[in-house]
């Protein structure tokens, strides 16, 4: 090889390491930079997993709040249809107590009417009584005054 030729060689290779050299460093700066990248993504999904955490804590306790709510409504339910079905228990017996005085409300309407014949009758018997008497009255007087 001559001078000429290892002076080309060697300018290529030294060209080419350049150029390796430069690549090299861009390749560092990239890896750098994905370094910091997949740091900064590291962070962000452990941010992720604390708020995945928080929002799970959050639906266990909804879901709680939810199964007492609805155990309360329940209850609720409850009470109302034993409220339900002792007023309507109430409403039969008022409807039972209201026919049952109906019944003796007609009972002592009849019975107030057969006696205001009777006191009729009586005031009737009375008042013929009452003519008698005084009849006698006035014949015992006249008996009386003419003796």
């Amino acid at each position: 090889m001559t001078n000429e030729e290892l002076e080309r060689a060697i300018d290529f290779l030294l060209k080419s390491h350049a150029k390796l050299d430069v690549s090299v460093e861009r390749t560092s700066e990239r890896v750098s930079q994905l370094a910091d990248t997949v740091s900064h993504l590291g962070e962000t999904v452990s941010q992720l997993g604390d708020t995945v955490f928080r929002l799970n804590d959050t639906v266990t306790q909804l879901t709680k709040h939810q199964s007492s709510f609805a155990d309360t409504q329940a209850n609720i339910m409850r009470v109302m249809m034993r409220t339900f079905e002792a007023q309507a228990q109430i409403n039969q017996s008022l409807n039972d107590s209201i026919s049952k005085l109906t019944v003796r409300q007609e009972q002592t309407e009849a019975t107030v009417d057969r006696l205001s014949l009777k006191v009729e009758a009586l005031a009737e018997q009375t008042a013929g009584t009452d003519r008698r008497l005084e009849a006698l009255i006035k014949i015992v007087e006249e008996g009386r005054g003419g003796r």
